[in-house]
């Protein structure tokens, strides 16, 4: 892939990503606090912010495993592939985790 065909799936992806954070940010944020959910969790899990946004990142990661998996390890002829728009919508999805991973990890170190 040439450097300018990345930077520009890099761009869309980044910018989808950017786009699902403000739309699910009224869905899952109850107050200005973009870590509000990850507390809660934590608190009922007796856990760290970062240890609850990591525990709920997994669930994606593994999605995003179990589709390479299954179209690129062993491929059964009867399983479809994912398409690409669920692609997207996995990575932007593991975008947003990572970047709430990050906030979190740098809030815990303030």
């Amino acid at each position: 892939m040439n450097p300018d065909t990345f930077n520009k799936l890099s761009k869309r992806l980044l910018d989808k990503a950017a786009h699902v954070r403000n739309v699910k940010k009224e869905e899952y944020m109850a107050t200005t606090d973009r870590l509000s959910n990850f507390r809660k969790a934590a608190e009922l899990d007796s856990c760290t912010v970062p240890m609850a946004v990591k525990g709920m990142m997994v669930k994606h990661t593994v999605s995003i495993f179990d589709m390479v998996n299954d179209e690129f390890r062993n491929p059964d002829p009867i399983i479809q592939p994912c398409s690409l728009d669920l692609y997207e919508e996995k990575i932007c999805d593991h975008i947003n985790y990572l970047l709430l991973l990050y906030g979190a990890v740098w809030e815990a170190r303030q």
